[in-house]
C-alpha cells in the first residue's frame, strides 16, 4: 500500500523543485511523528514558534511554513504526531510546543468512500473549531458548516453550486454574522475559470446604508487567461470596493508545460514596478535554478539545487544580498524506503534536524 497525505500539500513546499513527494510514505503507517531538531547552542525564538493557529494540519502547515526548509538558511517549527487508519487516511493529530506541551488536537470523519465530512480542532484549553463537509453522488463537495465553540450562536456556512461537470460556478456563503453573498465562476469551454466576482444579495439584515453602499450588486474579484495548453498565463485583481484592477500576475511556460517566468505587477498605475521569478530544469524537469529580481531597484536573490540520483534534494546554493549560503541535506531511510532523517547544514556547519518515526501495521 502507497499512501500519499496530500500532493497539495507540497505544492508549495517541493513543487519549487519537483523532487521526490517526502509525504510520500510506502507500507502500512499506523503513526508518523515528525520533528524539527535543533543543532546549534542557542536557538532563536522565532523558530521555535509556529505561524499559525488554526486548523494547524500537517499539510496546509508546510504548505505555507516548510517550504523553507530546501530554500533558506531559517525555517519553522514543527512537532506532532500523527494517527492512520489501515485505510492510510489520517484519522488524528496531535500538535506540540517547543517545550513538548500538547498545544492542539485534530480529528478527522471520513464517510464509506473516503470523503473527509468532519474536522475538528481542540485548542489547550478545550475550545474548539469544528468544521462539517457535505458530498453529491461524484464525492464532490456540495455544502460546508463551521463552528467555533467559544461563540456558540455564530455559524458560517458554504454551499457549492456545480455545473454538468463538477465544476464550482457559484459559492453562496452565509458568514457568522449572518451576511450573505455568493463568489461567482465564469468558465470558458475548457472548463477553466475566467472571471471570478462577489455577488452580494439585499437582505433584511443589512441596513439601507449597507444596502446604498453595495449598490453594485456585483464586484469584480478575478479575472484569467491560459495559453493553448491550459496553462495560466495572466490574472488581474481587483479592488472590490473600487471595481479597479489594482495588479496582475503574468506567467510564461516552455514547451514542457514547465513555469519559465513569473512577473508580478504592484500597480497598474506603474507597470515598469514589478517583481521578476525566473526558472530553469534539468532534463528530468527538476528545477535547478531560479532567481528574483526588481525593477525599482537592486533586489536579486537566486538558488541552485542539485540532486541525487533518487531525485533527493543533497544541496542548494543561495545567494541574496551579496552573500552566498551552501545548504547540504543528507538523508536517513527505513526498511521500507522511507526516509526517517534529514540533516541540514549550513555553510559546513549542521543546524537542523528533521525526524520522522514511523509505527507500521
Amino acid at each position: 500500500m502507497r499512501v500519499t497525505l496530500n500532493l497539495l500539500a507540497l505544492f508549495c513546499v517541493l513543487n519549487c523543485y519537483s523532487q521526490k513527494n517526502l509525504d510520500t510514505i510506502f507500507g502500512d503507517p499506523k503513526s508518523v511523528k515528525e520533528k524539527i531538531v535543533f543543532l546549534g547552542k542557542s536557538v532563536p525564538k522565532r523558530l521555535t514558534e509556529y505561524h499559525s493557529s488554526i486548523f494547524r494540519d500537517n499539510s496546509r502547515y508546510k504548505k505555507g511554513y516548510l517550504k523553507t526548509f530546501f530554500r533558506d538558511i531559517d525555517l519553522s517549527y514543527i512537532n506532532c504526531k500523527m494517527i492512520y487508519n489501515k485505510k492510510g487516511l489520517v484519522e488524528q493529530e496531535f500538535w506540540y510546543d517547543f517545550s513538548n506541551e500538547l498545544e492542539s488536537r485534530l480529528y478527522y470523519s471520513y464517510d464509506k468512500n473516503e470523503n473527509l465530512i468532519e474536522e475538528k480542532e481542540v485548542f489547550f484549553d478545550d475550545e474548539f473549531l469544528l468544521i462539517k463537509n457535505h458530498y453529491n453522488t461524484s464525492n464532490k463537495a456540495i455544502a460546508s458548516s463551521s463552528y467555533f465553540s467559544e461563540e456558540p450562536n455564530e455559524f458560517s456556512h458554504r454551499y457549492y453550486i456545480r455545473d454538468l461537470n463538477n465544476n464550482i460556478i457559484e459559492t453562496k456563503i452565509i458568514d457568522e454574522d449572518g451576511e450573505d453573498y455568493s463568489i461567482v465562476n465564469d468558465l470558458n469551454e475548457q472548463q477553466k475559470i475566467i472571471k471570478t466576482y462577489r455577488r452580494f444579495l439585499v437582505n433584511w439584515r443589512r441596513s439601507k446604508g449597507v444596502q446604498l453602499k453595495f449598490k453594485e450588486k456585483e464586484r469584480n474579484m478575478y479575472e484569467y487567461d491560459y495559453d493553448k495548453n491550459g496553462n495560466k498565463i495572466l490574472q488581474l485583481n481587483y479592488n472590490e470596493s473600487r471595481n479597479k484592477i489594482y495588479s496582475k500576475h503574468v506567467w510564461r511556460f516552455n514547451n514542457r508545460n514547465k513555469l519559465v517566468e513569473l512577473k508580478l505587477y504592484y500597480n497598474m498605475i506603474d507597470t515598469t514596478n514589478y517583481k521578476m521569478l525566473r526558472y530553469n530544469y534539468n532534463e528530468k524537469d527538476l528545477r535547478i535554478y531560479e532567481e528574483e529580481t526588481s525593477s525599482k531597484d537592486s533586489t536579486f536573490k537566486s538558488i541552485k539545487t542539485f540532486y541525487n540520483q533518487e531525485d533527493y534534494i543533497i544541496k542548494t546554493i543561495v545567494f541574496e544580498n551579496g552573500k552566498t549560503e551552501v545548504l547540504n541535506y543528507k538523508y536517513k531511510f527505513d526498511k521500507k524506503g522511507n526516509w526517517t532523517k534529514i540533516i541540514k547544514t549550513v555553510n559546513s556547519e549542521p543546524l537542523y534536524v528533521w525526524t520522522r518515526k514511523i509505527k507500521y501495521y
